[in-house]
């Protein structure tokens, strides 16, 4: 009789202690927005990801383009006609501490009364991206805010808007710096937007995935049913636990 109660006690433990893990969940780290350089790339090399940049020093001057394959990633627009460019006018392109001889760039454009964004489609998922903005023209007011979107994986849909830091550049054009880091999730496409008919430049881009495992999601069955499961199991065992008293 004892054997068969302590088989009793044992099963109800074991339950007990299957229904607390449905309790345990990891929370899901969410995508991060930097406004500067520095802070992206600190915490890149703190999240072990390994940061490739592309300066677009060796684009050619060409207009009317629907997209500006790179490698590792390609930029597009929707816009219709299409909008981007490349350029490798110094005095647009070249900036402060990180001088540059081209870059890419294009008009947000708005067709149908939809505004149409940039897209950066990367060939392999990565963790976090970045690139600098160009205004455009002297002395104009920079763009205040930019909205980057995760359109795939599991963060796909998440917005982080982002406040522009910017400084002139040589020729007097503010540039700034915008990145995205997403350690609980990879993502291969993002995109950027403003107000329509606002010229932009995109330099120095730089993309990486972490070497690091993503921390898992919440677990299935989490939350309430794990509880009442919980509370199910501790229940049949201290019922137990009386009658053998």
């Amino acid at each position: 009789m004892r054997c068969f109660r302590l088989s009793f006690i044992i099963r109800d433990i074991a339950g007990t202690a299957g229904a607390l893990a449905l309790l345990v969940s990891t929370a899901h780290a969410a995508a991060v927005g930097f406004s500067t350089q520095s802070t992206f790339s600190a915490a890149a090399a703190a999240d072990s990801i390994s940061l490739t940049t592309d300066n677009l020093d060796n684009v050619a001057n060409a207009s009317g383009l629907a997209s500006v394959p790179r490698p590792g990633y390609t930029i597009s627009t929707a816009a219709v006609p299409p909008t981007l460019f490349t350029t490798t006018n110094s005095a647009f392109c070249a900036g402060g501490a990180n001088p540059s001889t081209g870059c890419a760039g294009g008009t947000f454009s708005q067709n149908a009364g939809v505004a149409q964004p940039f897209v950066f489609q990367f060939n392999s998922s990565v963790n976090a991206a970045g690139f600098e903005l160009i205004n455009g023209l002297p002395n104009t007011p920079a763009i205040a805010s930019l909205p980057i979107m995760i359109l795939d994986g599991v963060d796909a849909g998440t917005t982080v808007t982002l406040t522009g830091s910017y400084s002139n550049n040589s020729s007097g054009i503010p540039e700034g710096f915008f990145g995205i880091i997403d350690t609980g999730a990879s993502f291969t496409k993002i995109q950027i937007s403003a107000t329509p008919g606002t010229l932009t430049g995109i330099d120095n881009v730089q993309f990486g995935a972490s070497s690091v495992a993503p921390v898992p999601g919440p677990i299935v069955g989490a939350g309430v049913p794990g509880l009442i499961l919980a509370s199910g199991g501790l229940l049949g065992w201290w019922r137990r636990r009386q009658k053998m008293a």
